[in-house]
Formats: structure tokens, sequence, C-alpha cells
């Protein structure tokens, strides 16, 4: 399995703070089948000049433990007006230096959704392609999900974390990524991982869940989505159909 959004870099962000820590947390993904996986950490904590080498470093530490999984450099951009144009200049780490950028949205400074729609769509101009991390954890999305289909209809995906479909029944999370894969609003399912106890990068539970709630075909066609993002493939985004 390809897990594209995790907080695994140590001492970067509000991911591990170790490299046991981080080391352990590539145990637990390699126990739970994850092959190849992303480290994207937050951009307004690493430069994106600064993740190519943390990756290797934590790549070399991998090896040298004997866990066979591929780490990847990535970031999970902030949304702001000028991504476009820090897009254009270099400044931010992509998924495996192609053209995919994870994009996340204010959790509590809610942005109207026509500025993030003009922020998507000025992206895709300047030839990036932004997903959209852990939409069901924006309190627009919990309040109306069908409103996450004006993003897929600029060819967005749409992310959601594993942890959230485990979990209690009511949680605000959980109902808005439950509604969202029902409607076939979710491209990709990834970790979010911060360290090996808090949203720990697994996936297989998670994926289990995901067939209750559409077919037995939609974690497949997520797997194909992730690898095609981390090859840098241009993919045509719609709604997902099982």
């Amino acid at each position: 399995m390809i897990d594209l959004h995790t907080h695994i870099l140590p001492g970067v962000d509000d991911g591990p703070m170790t490299i046991d820590d981080a080391l352990a947390m590539l145990r637990l993904a390699v126990a739970d089948g994850i092959a190849t996986l992303v480290a994207t950490p937050h951009s307004h904590h690493a430069r994106g000049a600064d993740i190519p080498l943390a990756t290797q470093q934590l790549q070399c530490a991998a090896q040298s433990a004997g866990l066979p999984i591929t780490i990847l450099p990535g970031s999970e951009v902030r949304i702001t007006s000028e991504l476009d144009r820090a897009f254009r200049a270099g400044e931010l780490q992509t998924i495996n230096d192609g053209p995919w950028l994870l994009l996340e949205l204010p959790l509590y400074d809610e942005w109207p959704l026509p500025l993030v729609l003009g922020v998507l769509e000025r992206l895709r101009k300047a030839d990036a392609r932004p997903i959209l991390a852990h939409a069901e954890r924006y309190p627009f999305v919990q309040r109306r999900p069908a409103a996450i289909a004006e993003v897929v209809r600029l060819g967005v995906p749409v992310q959601i974390n594993a942890q959230s479909l485990l979990y209690r029944d009511s949680d605000p999370d959980r109902v808005a990524a439950e509604a969202l894969l029902r409607a076939g609003l979710v491209h990709l399912l990834a970790s979010d991982a911060h360290n090996p106890r808090y949203r720990p990068p697994v996936l297989s539970t998670a994926y289990k869940r995901v067939v209750e709630l559409t077919s037995s075909a939609i974690p497949a066609q997520m797997q194909d989505l992730a690898s095609a993002i981390i090859e840098g493939r241009e993919v045509e985004v719609r709604l997902v159909e099982g």
C-alpha cells in the first residue's frame, strides 16, 4: 500500500520528535502492509528546500533498521492566496517532486468556499495538481458534505484520514467522512500519521470500513490513484463510482 499523507520526519513539525519514534511509526507501517509513504511535514514548519535531505536521512535510518519501506518527499501546504506564485517559484515541496501538492485548509479560521475554489483554480492554471487533505475535518464540510462536489468538479482529488473512520459513531469527523464516501466524493485514504500512538501510519482497518460503506472495488481505485500521484502522472478526477 501507499500512504500519501504522513508526518514522519523526526523533529520537523508536530510529528515524531525523535528518530526512535519515527522508526517505530515505520515499523507499524510495514506491519500493516504499507510499502511506500510520503513524508508531508507542514510547510509552515519546514522549508521546501530542507525536506528532501530530511527524507533521505530517514530513508537511510530505515534501511539500517532493516525496514523494507520507501519514503518519498512531500509537504502539507497551508492555503494562502499566493500559493500559485510560490509554486511557480519552486518554493513548495510537491509529492515526489511531481505536480501533485497536498493542500490543507484552516480547521478553525474558515475560508469561504469561493475563495478556496479560486486558489485551486489558480494552482491548476500554474500546472500544480492540488489534493485536498483531510476534507472531513473542515467545519463547512461537516455542515454540508455535498459542498466538496465543487472541489471535485475542478479536478481536485479529496483525501480523508483513515483514523476518522474509526472514531465513535457520533464523532463529526467520522460522520462527515462516511457521508463523503457514500456520496462518491473521496478519492484517497491516508493516515495523516503523527506518532506511534495518535493517528499511526495504518490503513488496512480503515480500508475494511471503506468497503462496507462503498464497494470492494474502491480501495484498489484509491491505491491506483496514489500510485499515479507518486509517479507524477496526470489523471482525470471525477465522482467515485463503486
